[in-house]
């Protein structure tokens, strides 16, 4: 009975353990810190702006994703998160540099919003 018992804790805390150790990967040339719990973090997706204007439009777009941890680990995301699709919803015809931010919950659901700025 203790050794069922065991197994079962153990089972959980594997089961837990696999809903932090997913979610998104995110490769761009600044990549702060990833909570285990929870994460929200901007960052530049563009690292040279010395010559960029100020007082620029801007321009969002973001996408969501959703994880089922614990049986399948199927993963869904939708919408568009393009640096295209923020500079449209912007109005702008020339990027000059793009910011992105993410939150996270747990591994199992994210928001990645893509900010554009220019003109």
């Amino acid at each position: 009975m203790k050794c069922i018992k065991l197994f079962l804790v153990l089972a959980c805390v594997a089961a837990l353990c696999a809903g932090c150790a997913g979610g998104v990967m995110v490769r761009t040339p600044v990549v702060p810190p990833v909570g285990g719990i929870l994460t929200m973090y901007k960052a530049p997706l563009t690292t040279n702006v010395e010559a960029a204007p100020v007082g620029l439009k801007k321009g969002v777009a973001w996408t969501l994703y959703v994880r089922e941890p614990f049986i399948t680990n199927a993963s869904v995301a939708w919408k568009d998160a393009s640096l295209e699709a923020a500079a449209k919803q912007g109005g702008i015809s020339r990027i000059y540099y793009a910011d992105y931010e993410l939150f996270q919950v747990l591994g199992v659901f994210a928001q990645f919003t893509t900010i554009v700025y220019g003109e």
